[in-house]
């Protein structure tokens, strides 16, 4: 037998035919332009010697509303140089979204919402979302982790005068009084009259009722289930919290000791008003870092751009050490909008986050890979993270290139196969997230003292 065809034999049969594929290029794991971060290393340095605190703000899209890849980050950070606290959180439950687990939310009334993504942009603060009730009681419980133990809390909002807080045991539970109304499909009953009739959501009928789509009948009845407007609750089951600042827009405490459960209680008063959260921030009084995250589904840099308020609580609320901007994906997809339009829109959004905050540390992730109809690599994704790197290089800012870390315009395919990505092709799955954060996290630090 030739000897060619022997040696040829021998490789394939030592080699698997479906050998394992890297997805993370570890020689192109790098921060680019890492001098950039120079003072962020430093204050890294000091926090590590237990001096000082750390404050990194994360802003971005639904890759970033997920939490998956932030908690993964917070974690490592804080396990290396410190947990000075949770940070920023959001309702997103309440909101009818998505959002982090490890920080939970409930309430015994329904919220409504303003989104960063809609024309309510104005309306919405810090955590890319609003939600706001008129009711005139209610009561939220906000749950945290096993390792989240707070106690300092912040409350940013509006008509939070009439708000008190307070502490209890962890076996009470809210639950929202309902009342299960059955509504007969009668002509001209489409689901969003009927969700307006009963001041809920379609998502919420087509949820009770088990529909697919939004299709109904002549005569079918829908189960709907009315919230009702009061609470009811054994005020002595509560230990109420002594606040130190509180006015329509802030309520500020620092707790007697550590804990993972409060409660914000509205009672009826002789005035009422609509009552709006925007964000709370939960520390301790540890030094060490603090993580905090903002991301919403479907945003765009264009998107906090139009909300004054956004960058108004940006101010108000954060000196951040380094910020990392995780954004281009959902631009990527639009037919309509141009590079230039992208360029333009990156450089408003920094310098606008530079002058609220102070920090010129910025580090861009560029957007991961993704397909188009679930098939077709988004060839305009290699563009914007090219805007990206310029706009870096032009204004010394560091650059996280995931889109070449983990495989280029074919990455998203491999991650597909290796069951890391979501069936849209655009999305990863939690465990996809988490080897994200790994590998920023490990590229951060390398540089570390």
């Amino acid at each position: 037998m030739n000897k060619k065809i022997v040696f040829i034999l021998f490789i394939c049969w030592i080699m698997p035919v479906n050998a394992e594929v890297p997805l993370i290029d570890s020689a192109k794991n790098i921060i680019q332009n890492v001098e950039s971060l120079t003072a962020f290393y430093q204050k890294l340095a000091e926090a590590k010697k237990g001096n000082g605190d750390i404050n990194i703000l994360h802003i971005g899209d639904s890759h970033i509303q997920a939490g998956f890849l932030t908690g993964t980050l917070r974690r490592a950070f804080q396990n290396d140089y410190g947990n000075a606290g949770r940070g920023l959180v959001f309702p997103y439950r309440l909101a009818n979204t998505n959002g982090d687990m490890d920080v939970r939310f409930s309430s015994s009334v329904s919220w409504q919402r303003y989104r960063i993504i809609t024309e309510e942009a104005p309306k919405v603060g810090i955590s890319g979302a609003t939600v706001y009730t008129n009711a005139k009681e209610f009561f939220v419980k906000l749950q945290a982790g096993e390792d989240e133990a707070f106690n300092q809390i912040e409350i940013f909002g509006e008509g939070l005068s009439q708000v008190k807080l307070a502490i209890a045991d962890e076996s009470i539970k809210i639950q929202p009084k309902t009342t299960k109304i059955i509504h007969k499909v009668k002509s001209g009953d489409v689901l969003g009259k009927i969700a307006r009739k009963y001041h809920v959501t379609v998502s919420q009928i087509k949820h009770w009722n088990h529909l697919r789509g939004t299709m109904i009948r002549i005569g079918q009845k829908l189960v709907i289930l009315k919230q009702g407007k009061t609470p009811v609750y054994d005020s002595s089951q509560f230990e109420w919290v002594t606040v130190y600042e509180q006015s329509d827009n802030t309520i500020k405490a620092v707790l007697p000791e550590a804990t993972r459960g409060i409660y914000l209680i509205k009672e009826k008063q002789d005035v009422n008003k609509t009552v709006s959260l925007y964000s709370l921030h939960l520390s301790n009084s540890q030094q060490g870092v603090v993580y905090n995250a903002v991301g919403y589904n479907g945003a765009k840099y264009t998107d906090y751009l139009k909300s004054p308020l956004f960058f108004t609580q940006m101010e108000e609320l954060f000196r951040p050490d380094l910020v990392i901007i995780s954004l281009g994906t959902n631009e990527a997809f639009d037919k309509v909008y141009s590079l230039e339009s992208f360029r333009n829109d990156v450089e408003l959004f920094c310098k606008e986050i530079e002058l609220r905050t102070g920090c010129h540390t910025i580090l861009f992730t560029t957007p991961p890979s993704a397909l188009v109809s679930r098939r077709y690599p988004n060839k305009k994704l290699l563009k914007y993270a090219e805007v990206l790197k310029e706009v870096a290089q032009e204004r010394n800012y560091a650059v996280w290139d995931l889109y070449e870390i983990m495989g280029g315009e074919q990455g998203l395919k491999k991650w597909y196969k290796s069951g890391l990505a979501g069936k849209d092709r655009i999305h990863f799955k939690e465990e996809g997230y988490r080897l994200q954060g790994e590998s920023l996290y490990k590229a951060l630090t390398k540089h570390a003292e």
